[in-house]
C-alpha cells in the first residue's frame, strides 16, 4: 500500500514538473511531449493524482501521520524531481523495475 502511495505522489509530482514552463524539459518519451503539450490537463491530473496519494496516505497511516507522510513524501519527490530530471540520470525504464521491486518486497513481506 505505502507503495502505491509513493507512487500516486510521484506521478502527481513529476506531471505537475513536467506541465511547468521553467523547467528543463525533455521530449524523449512519448508521454512526456503529449504531458508537455497538454499543459492545463496535465495540471489538473498532477493535482488529482497529489490529491487520492494524500486519501491513500490519511486512510492507511491515519489522519496526522498520513498528512505528515504526504508533506514529506511531495517534498522529497519534488526535491528529487527537480534535481535529478535536467541530468537525464534516470529514465522512465529503471523508475519502473524499482516501483515493481518495492512492490513485490512490499507484498511478500
Amino acid at each position: 500500500m505505502k507503495t502505491i502511495i509513493f507512487f500516486f505522489i510521484f506521478i502527481g509530482c513529476y506531471t505537475l514538473y513536467n506541465s511547468s514552463e521553467k523547467a528543463y524539459l525533455s521530449d524523449s518519451f512519448s508521454l512526456q511531449k503529449w504531458i508537455q503539450s497538454n499543459r492545463f490537463f496535465t495540471k489538473i491530473t498532477g493535482v488529482i493524482l497529489l490529491l487520492i496519494g494524500l486519501f491513500l496516505s490519511i486512510a492507511f497511516f491515519g489522519l496526522s501521520a498520513g498528512i505528515i507522510t504526504w508533506i514529506v513524501a511531495t517534498s522529497l519527490f519534488l526535491s528529487l524531481i527537480i534535481l535529478i530530471t535536467p541530468l537525464r540520470v534516470i529514465n522512465h525504464v529503471s523508475l519502473t523495475v524499482l516501483y515493481m521491486l518495492t512492490f513485490l518486497i512490499e507484498f511478500f513481506f
